[in-house]
């Protein structure tokens, strides 16, 4: 935790700090142990509970994109959460209440808000990009201004994050100033690793979910984390940093500007830093901002790229050697569905090229995790288990039943 020195009334704040801190850790712990396959998803979560920013998680129906806000909810003591499934003919009643009885006697024009968008901490709506033009102001309120205008009155909403999904983006330019305000973006794919699959089913049968209600973070604790950040250091390389992040993404056609460089180094990263312990950001906290500055879902992998190879070169090599992996995989099977009746053995040849190519990707990660210690040694060996599932995948399904290759196996092909 971040060393202090006080007393009295400050030190009851510090504790409240550090308490909440630990909870947040522990929070972390239990859903990325849940959530299969969702480390980032779960990172960036609570790092929008912490920044009071929020979320998107788009992907395919059946992914489990709203378990993560529900999880997160039921850690908050006290917490009023509340989920909205959004359509094209949902009208303001629905998210912000019916109009109140008690205001037409009076002769004013207000809603009964109790239980609806403007009393809630945490916000979850799904099929997010099929708002209607009706309510889009109303949530364009919410999500920048934290405020509800009720008849004459202007509520404060003690919202800290909304989370987000959809299975597609919007179709309409009339939803792009929504977009424009979730920080956090993500992709959602159905499980790839056999193992973490059946750990979901099994999960599922005996009705396990995350356990996360026991935690018991406080809003108080959560809010005294909150006001934390403003205290967490940007070093004099952070500026270096942004300008290099964005002179890379603007070679791939990706624009940052000075605004919002300026605004997520100040709300987004600093969060980051403090979630990892320290009162100093270090160039590692700005590798968050992989999900940030995407705007396409073509263009995740060159935003990863351009920022990776600038904060944690480690993990763009992770991640390039589990996407080179998962992509022959996926060119061998769509080559296969594309020619059914192949009788030339052209179909066996594409998945032994791909396990020959899986192999030299595999062999050149092992020999780096050799070559390394510390963060950077588990960030590899992650990669490795997962390059190395994929492989499984394309040796089972492609050529034929394997056994699976153990790390002496490895060492020997060396």
């Amino acid at each position: 935790m971040v060393q202090r020195k006080s007393t009295g009334a400050r030190s009851r704040t510090f504790a409240l700090v550090d308490t909440g801190l630990a909870k947040l850790m522990e929070l972390r712990v239990e859903l990325i142990s849940r959530l299969f396959e969702r480390e980032e998803v779960v990172e960036t979560g609570i790092n929008a509970l912490v920044s009071r920013h929020h979320h998107l998680q788009l992907g395919p129906h059946g992914t489990g994109k709203t378990m993560l806000s529900r999880a997160i909810a039921e850690a908050i003591q006290g917490a009023v959460y509340l989920r909205k499934l959004l359509t094209r003919t949902m009208t303001m009643d629905e998210l912000f209440g019916p109009p109140s009885f008690k205001g037409f006697q009076n002769d004013q024009y207000r809603r009964a808000v109790e239980g609806f968008i403007p009393t809630c901490h945490i916000l979850t709506l799904e099929e997010f990009f099929k708002c209607s033009d009706s309510i889009l102001n109303g949530l364009l309120e919410v999500m920048n201004e934290r405020t509800f205008t009720n008849g004459i009155e202007m509520i404060n909403i003690p919202l800290m994050a909304i989370f987000t999904s959809s299975n597609e983006l919007y179709e309409s330019d009339s939803l792009l100033p929504l977009y424009s305000r979730i920080t956090f973006r993500h992709v959602v794919p159905y499980l790839k690793e056999k193992d973490n699959f059946l750990k979901m089913v099994d999960d599922s049968v005996n009705r396990r979910q995350p356990d996360t209600a026991r935690i018991g973070l406080t809003v108080q604790e959560l809010t005294a984390v909150q006001d934390t950040v403003w205290s967490v250091t940007l070093n004099g390389d952070a500026g270096e940093i942004l300008w290099t992040i964005r002179t890379g993404l603007a070679t791939e056609g990706i624009i940052m500007d000075d605004r919002k460089a300026a605004w997520l180094a100040e709300t987004v990263v600093r969060p980051q830093a403090l979630l990892a312990g320290r009162s100093v950001v270090e160039a590692d906290d700005f590798s968050i901002l992989t999900h940030c500055l995407w705007d396409q879902p073509k263009d995740r992998q060159a935003v990863a790229s351009v920022i990776l190879k600038i904060t944690n070169p480690m993990l763009e090599v992770a991640n390039k050697a589990v996407d080179t992996v998962q992509r022959l995989y996926e060119e061998a099977a769509q080559f296969e569905r594309a020619t059914p009746n192949d009788t030339t053995n052209a179909v066996f040849k594409k998945w032994s090229d791909a396990a020959g190519l899986g192999r030299t990707e595999i062999m050149a990660l092992r020999k780096k995790v050799k070559e390394v210690s510390g963060n950077s040694k588990e960030t590899l060996e992650t990669a490795l288990k997962k390059c190395r599932a994929i492989q499984e995948r394309i040796l089972s399904e492609g050529i034929g039943a394997a056994p699976r290759e153990t790390e002496e196996d490895s060492d020997e092909s060396e």
